[in-house]
Order: C-alpha cells, then sequence, then structure tokens
C-alpha cells in the first residue's frame, strides 16, 4: 500500500494572498518544494523501496505488455546514468560542463523510452527541452538553436529527418542506444546482481527545468522556459485530489495513465508532481498520441491495466459516442478519467454524466499551466484551481441573457505564480495594467484569449468555457456576441465522429482530422483515411 509524504508548505513556498513571493531566483537556495522534486528519487527509495514508479511499455502494442520500475531499482539507474553522462558529455562533445546553464534537448519518441535519463540531467542540474518531431526538420532545428543546446539525444525519427537535423544543429547529436530505453534499463536491474550504490548527486536547481515550445500553427513556434519553481505550485493540489479519490487502491497495481504527447505542458506537469508525492504513473508505447486514432485509447488503457487516465477530451468522447459497451466499461471502472489540453463540449460532460464516469475536466494554458477544473457535473463548469486567483472581466456588447461573458485575468499582485512568471520571465506572457476597477486596477496582469460564461450558484462560481475571443462573430443588430465557432465545430466533430464509428464494420476506418467553420487557425477541412 502506497502512502503519500507530506508537501511543505512553508512561507517561501506558498505564499498567502497579501504578501506575494515571485519566487527564488537562479542563485537562490533551493525551496522545500524544489527539493521535494528534485530528491524524489532517493527519498521514496528509502521510504518505500519496492514501490512501483513507472509501469513502462515493452513494446508498440498493449499486447506486449509492461515492466514496473520501483523507487528502489529508478534510484540505482538514474544515479548510475548521471555519472555516466557526465564522463560521456564532457569526452562526446566538447568538454561540456554538465550543470546549470547546459540545455539536453530530448528528441526520442516515445518519450517513455527516456525518462531515466530525464531525470538523470535534473540530478545534475542540467535543463531539458522537449521538441516534438511532428513540426518537421525546420522548426525543430528553430527550437534547438534558439535554447542554445548544446546536446541533442535522439532516438525514433526517420533517416532524412536526422540527416537534415545533424547538418544544422549547432550543437552534437548523440543516438540513445536501444539497451539504454527505459524498460531495458529496469529489465537489466531486475535480471542482474545489484552494484555498489552511487551517490546522489548534489541538488542543483536546473535553470529552466524544462523548455517546451507552442504549436506554431499560427506562426514560429515560441520557446516556453519553465522554471523548477513553476512545477512546485500544484504540489498541494495534487496531493489533495490524490488522497481524497484514492482511499481504497492500490496505486502499484493500476497507475495513472498520462496519455498525453510529452510536449504538452501538462505532462511535464503530472510527471512532476506524481513523482514528488510518490504515486506510479503508466506511459503508452505511442510515438505521437496527438494523431493517434481514438480506438487505440481503451487497448492502451487496458493493455496497463491502468486505474485512471489523463487524455485529451477526444478520446473519452470519441468511446463514449462510439456506444460500445465493452469500452465504455473500460473507463466506467477507472478510479478517475482527467481530462485536459482542449475544451471539453457539454455532449462529453453530458455523456461522461449518463454513464457515471468518475470524470474531472481540467482546464489550463501552456504559459499558467492548470487554472480551472471540474470534478462534479456539469462538467463545463469549471472552478478556480487552489491558488489561482482569477479577475473576471465582462466583455463590451456582452449578450443580454442571465449569463454574462468574461474574460479572466491573472494579476501579479493576486496570483503567485503571474508574480513568479512577472519576475522570472522566460515565458511569452503579454503583460497589460488590468482595467478593471478595484484594488488590482491598473496591476501587470495577463488575460486568457479565451470567453466563459459566468455562472453563479450556491455553492460559488464557475465559468464555462464559450470559445476563443477570435472564435466570437459580432453581429449587427441585436446579434450580440452570440455564434462562437468553437462551440459549432466541436459539437459537429463529436457528431461525426459518433456516426463514423457506427460504420466500424465497412471497409475503412475514418476520423476528423481537423474541422473550421470560420476563422483562420486551420488551413482546410478534411477527414482522414486511417485504414
Amino acid at each position: 500500500m502506497y502512502s503519500t509524504m507530506p508537501v511543505p508548505a512553508n512561507a517561501s513556498d506558498w505564499p498567502t494572498a497579501s504578501v506575494i513571493y515571485p519566487g527564488p531566483l537562479s542563485n537562490d537556495q533551493l525551496t522545500d518544494n524544489e527539493l521535494a522534486i528534485l530528491l524524489a528519487i532517493p527519498r521514496w527509495a528509502e521510504r518505500t523501496p519496492d514501490a512501483t514508479v513507472f509501469r513502462l511499455p515493452l513494446g508498440p502494442e498493449p499486447t506486449h505488455g509492461w515492466v514496473d520500475a520501483t523507487f528502489s531499482e529508478a534510484r540505482a539507474i538514474v544515479a548510475r546514468l548521471a555519472t555516466d553522462w557526465r564522463a560521456r558529455l564532457f569526452s562526446d562533445a566538447g568538454g561540456l560542463s554538465t550543470g546549470p546553464g547546459t540545455t539536453i534537448c530530448l528528441l526520442v519518441e516515445p518519450i517513455a523510452h527516456v525518462l531515466f535519463h530525464w531525470l538523470a540531467f535534473w540530478a545534475l542540474g542540467c535543463t531539458v527541452q522537449l521538441v516534438s518531431l511532428t513540426m518537421g526538420a525546420e522548426s525543430t532545428l528553430l527550437c534547438l538553436n534558439k535554447s542554445g543546446c548544446g546536446v541533442a539525444i535522439h532516438s525514433g525519427m526517420d533517416k532524412a529527418l536526422e540527416q537534415k537535423i545533424s547538418s544544422q544543429f549547432k550543437g552534437v547529436m548523440i543516438r540513445l542506444p536501444e539497451e539504454e530505453f527505459a524498460h531495458q534499463l529496469v529489465r537489466g536491474s531486475k535480471h542482474s546482481r545489484a552494484g555498489p550504490l552511487l551517490p546522489w548527486p548534489e541538488p542543483k536547481r536546473p535553470d529552466p527545468a524544462v523548455i517546451l515550445h507552442s504549436s506554431g500553427s499560427t506562426g514560429a513556434a515560441k520557446l516556453i522556459q519553465l522554471s523548477l519553481y513553476f512545477y512546485t505550485f500544484p504540489l498541494l493540489t495534487t496531493q489533495r485530489l490524490h488522497t481524497a479519490s484514492h482511499s481504497n487502491i492500490i496505486f502499484g497495481s493500476h497507475p495513472l495513465l498520462l496519455f498525453s504527447p510529452a510536449y504538452w505542458q501538462s505532462f511535464s506537469s503530472i510527471f512532476t508532481m506524481r513523482l514528488a508525492i510518490g504515486i506510479p504513473t503508466a506511459f503508452a508505447h505511442v510515438s505521437d498520441i496527438a494523431r493517434l486514432p481514438s480506438s487505440h485509447f481503451v487497448s492502451w488503457v487496458q493493455g496497463l491495466n491502468a486505474g485512471e487516465v489523463m487524455c485529451a477530451p477526444r478520446f473519452v468522447r470519441d468511446v463514449l459516442a462510439s456506444g460500445s459497451e465493452s469500452s465504455i466499461n473500460v473507463l466506467q471502472n477507472l478510479q478517475r478519467v482527467m481530462v485536459g489540453g482542449s475544451a471539453l463540449e457539454e455532449s462529453t460532460g453530458i455523456l461522461a454524466e449518463k454513464y457515471n464516469l468518475k470524470f474531472m475536466n481540467a482546464y489550463g494554458c501552456t504559459e499558467l499551466g492548470g487554472l480551472l477544473i471540474a470534478q462534479k457535473p456539469p462538467y463545463t463548469h469549471l472552478r478556480p484551481l487552489l491558488g489561482s486567483s482569477p479577475l473576471a472581466l465582462p466583455i463590451l456588447d456582452a449578450s443580454s441573457d442571465e449569463l454574462r461573458k468574461v474574460q479572466l485575468w491573472y494579476s501579479r499582485s493576486s496570483s503567485p505564480l503571474v508574480a513568479h512568471l512577472y519576475v522570472k520571465g522566460g515565458v511569452p506572457l503579454n503583460f497589460e495594467p488590468f482595467p478593471g476597477e478595484g484594488p488590482y486596477s491598473g496591476d501587470p496582469a495577463v488575460k486568457l484569449d479565451d470567453i466563459f460564461k459566468e455562472v453563479q450558484d450556491p455553492s460559488g462560481t464557475s465559468y464555462v468555457y464559450a470559445g476563443r475571443t477570435d472564435d466570437l462573430i459580432k453581429l449587427a443588430g441585436n446579434g450580440g456576441w452570440d455564434i462562437s465557432a468553437s462551440v459549432y465545430e466541436t459539437e459537429l466533430n463529436s457528431v461525426i465522429a459518433s456516426y463514423l464509428a457506427s460504420q466500424s464494420s465497412k471497409d475503412g476506418q475514418w476520423t476528423v482530422d481537423g474541422l473550421q467553420l470560420f476563422g483562420n487557425t486551420r488551413p482546410c477541412t478534411a477527414l482522414n483515411d486511417n485504414a
């Protein structure tokens, strides 16, 4: 049985609303919560050495099975890798030193292969950069060279892409051999005699901890540099959510399946938080989850014997819309089904309620992380997470119905996270003077590009996603802001997906690749034949 380690809550880690602490700078002492992340593996190896930390797939099909890595095994593997990489980078990368200021890019798909290496670089104080190979050579090179990355560790890319990147990359390319894939390291650890336990490196703050990138769908991809302190903000919330809903589950037997692309901010956030509080996570052998047909989703949930899952809404939507009793039953048996990464349409929320899923809808953005959450029906009614303090500002020309439409702002003086990002930088945020009235008027703040309907009920205020600002069309006369492209697109998407799923017995399986009613964020409307 697993227990959870108390998360420190000293004054510097969890600021009060009256005194906003912007967080540590590069040379400041590591905070308790930063150490909870950096020292998670050795600490839990001492407390619960035989507890599972990762469930790793053995192959590209769910039927290939898995191997569980314990904290003690992870402790030995990561310490050895840290020692090996320190020597290897010095010899193979022109005397490159390891530590704060050194950026290592992990061009590895699936990401499960390189998890221990990620932790080894963090143990040395190095920055880890994650880049999606689906962006192509030009965008990948832009991200690598712009970040100042010294070494790119790669595996899983085709030869043409590898040659193009290596010919123009300013750093050193190192191929990750198969014997150093995570599942192979664990299997080797289980079948060999344990050697002397190497010391864990002295913790140093990787600064930044992670470098991600924007999607690049509306222009050049932008780098997003996230500090280690950034990842401490969800710690207390993660522990409380976990404790509240997992009183009778043996976590090691049924871990959470983190079914999200590694270059999404939610991946590194959930990965880090679960590691810090000592609960296991499972990973699928999928190169690009964002493009995976939804029909494969349930197979991975079953194949890895997951007890909960985090995924994009489309996977849950397509399973529920298919009407497949066996697939729906798989989701019903999970301890928690959490969705995030894109807006949840109302029809999916209604289906989740109809089938009594233990459901959770999370909303956030890459730059600010998780902000809102719905843990009970209606699942489109989102409430602020602990430590998230939005300022709701009514938009001009709001419609005359009883629900006012608002934009959510986060002020430097009301949000500890925004206060940190304001001082730290590294994240492309547009700070503006808050235009509302009250104590935060004129304070530097950032606004979300989304519009919400504000709902008041006896339990408080919630927000219903109503689309992006550039999705809303202003009509003449009394039309107001009554047409939102995103609402119609998600509803139409759901209807089409349901119909296509019902035709699965026919030759060829079609899925919706993109759907656009109006706007300029997608190049076309198309169906993709995945037969």
